[in-house]
């Protein structure tokens, strides 16, 4: 489905949420909190709600659902996973039609609209949710990681954690952890909820006796809709603006997504506000559609990683985290 008509769907349920919290659940209160199977996948999830933000945590890989900014009735998390679809296999002879080579039948002639789809026929093996957490064993560049190209445990991203702590002051704080017995490793991912900011930090525990060595990456899949126009930029601070579709890697403390439309800025940083050499992977996600016009690529939204090479010592722990914040002009 093409990213304009998930954001109509979006902007109705976002705008219910508003007029049913706003005479009901937020009349005496700041936020509320609601648990239980929301998504009817299994799996326990954890609704938080307040007058910026609804935000719906998953037990399922200790990663976050959704971020919606109720204010501008914006679901910033309105990204596709890449699955495959049966016309996919066709996409390869329709290229060779492309390119002259002959046609069996009048029955096979294929369209292509795009002749780059071909190389964009890649498949998620996980949710694209947010605040995704790998320790990546082995060499791994942007290219391999856009291309699913790495070894990682996959009980870091879908396995199931135990929520350990939820506190409910001023702020809202939800933790979980679990146990990677086969890399003698253990995690606790917790989320602290402040108007509209998300504090994201995890700790990683080394349970061996030798020391490990990763690739670490927290990835983010962000949706701001507008792809290839530069009133909806990335700013990495240095003076240039970025497509929305830009892809590549940037050395940077933080970095800024712009949305002039709607008048918003997501804020993206480390936990470790003292790192100016933060490094950053960017990439377009694209799925594969077919209309009458031929085959071609649809933006569904950017990944947006903080990568950090870690070595964790013995029986010590290492902490990483990402913080995200939303602001906008009234």
């Amino acid at each position: 489905m093409a990213w304009y008509l998930r954001k109509a769907i979006w902007d109705n349920i976002i705008e219910a949420h508003n007029i049913i919290d706003n005479s009901i659940y937020l009349k005496d209160k700041d936020y509320y909190i609601e648990e239980g199977d929301i998504d009817c996948n299994g799996y326990i999830e954890t609704l938080y709600s307040s007058r910026k933000l609804i935000t719906v945590f998953s037990e399922k890989g200790a990663k976050v659902l959704e971020i919606s900014y109720k204010p501008k009735k914006l679901c910033i998390t309105n990204c596709l996973t890449r699955r495959f679809e049966s016309y996919h296999l066709s996409v390869a002879d329709a290229v060779k039609e492309e390119e002259g080579e002959a046609v069996k039948t009048i029955h096979h002639i294929q369209r292509i609209k795009d002749k780059e789809v071909e190389n964009y026929l890649i498949y998620d093996d996980y949710e694209r949710n947010n605040f995704l957490f790998y320790l990546i064993n082995g060499l791994c560049e942007l290219s391999d990681f856009r291309e699913k190209k790495y070894l990682c445990n996959k009980e870091l991203l879908d396995g199931l954690y135990n929520k350990i702590v939820e506190e409910k002051g001023t702020d809202y704080k939800i933790e979980y952890e679990k146990a990677i017995e086969s890399e003698q490793i253990s995690l606790i991912k917790s989320y602290i909820i402040d108007d509209s900011r998300i504090k994201n930090r995890v700790v990683i525990k080394n349970d061996s006796n030798e020391i490990k060595g990763y690739r670490s990456i927290i990835e983010l899949s962000l949706n701001l809709f507008i792809p290839h126009k530069i009133d909806n930029y990335i700013d990495f601070g240095k003076g240039e603006r970025n497509y929305m579709d830009w892809e590549g890697e940037m050395i940077a403390r933080r970095l800024k997504l712009v949305d002039t439309f709607n008048s918003i800025e997501i804020i993206i940083e480390s936990i470790d506000e003292g790192d100016e050499n933060n490094k950053w992977w960017i990439f377009p996600v694209y799925t594969i559609s077919q209309s009458e016009e031929g085959y071609e690529k649809v933006y569904q939204g950017s990944s947006i990683t903080l990568v950090r090479d870690i070595d964790i010592k013995l029986k010590a722990n290492m902490e990483l985290g990402l913080i995200l914040s939303i602001f906008h002009n009234e």
